[in-house]
């Protein structure tokens, strides 16, 4: 019984203690475990949106703090993949890409590069990826969770474009990565082809 206790832990003590890391992370100058983190804590944040939007609609007090407890452990309430039935995967896939999609609308100092810092991603590129497929699924099937938009053809030309550039954002440090274009692409591309 009391195991069970130990086991939950509330999402507000995670997302506190993610802050903390993200500090770190900046401070340490790394990007990577940067992305991860920010990735939760837009995961957690959509939660805690869900948690006050059925509070609302039952009747129930709106506690600024979120409580919902997690009973498998520190990382069970972060997905690892999208589930089409849920339509709250739905919304934070498409806020991954809109995020990715600003990054794409401005590349700052690579705008004329072919290659660009990955830390410059917002989330993990893998992770990434699997939102821009997972919104195309979505996009493409008869999905009973949201009526197809009159765009969708627009929007799947436009996550197809952004998701082929990804590849282009590789591992270099910024330092290193010109923003000459011809200097960019022999860079890039030496790097790219190890």
């Amino acid at each position: 019984m009391f195991e069970s206790f130990k086991k939950k832990i509330s999402l507000a003590k995670i997302s506190r203690r993610l802050k903390v890391d993200l500090q770190e992370a900046e401070f340490s100058k790394n990007w990577e475990e940067k992305q991860k983190i920010n990735l939760k804590l837009l995961w957690i944040d959509f939660l805690k949106r869900e948690n006050e939007i059925m509070t609302q609609d039952f009747g129930f007090p709106n506690n600024s703090q979120f409580d919902r407890e997690i009973r498998n452990g520190e990382d069970a309430y972060f997905p690892d993949s999208f589930d089409p039935q849920d339509p709250l995967h739905d919304k934070f896939a498409e806020k991954i890409v809109q995020d990715y999609g600003g990054v794409m609308a401005n590349p700052g100092k690579y705008a004329k590069c072919m290659y660009r810092p990955a830390s410059l991603l917002p989330y993990p590129k893998q992770y990434i990826k699997k939102a821009c497929q997972f919104i195309c699924k979505q996009l493409r099937s008869e999905h009973p969770n949201w009526e197809r938009p009159a765009n969708a053809d627009e929007m799947l030309n436009n996550i197809g474009a952004i998701e082929a550039f990804l590849p282009n954002f590789i591992e270099i440090p910024e330092s290193e990565l010109p923003t000459d274009t011809r200097e960019n692409l022999k860079v890039g591309s030496s790097y790219n082809s190890d």
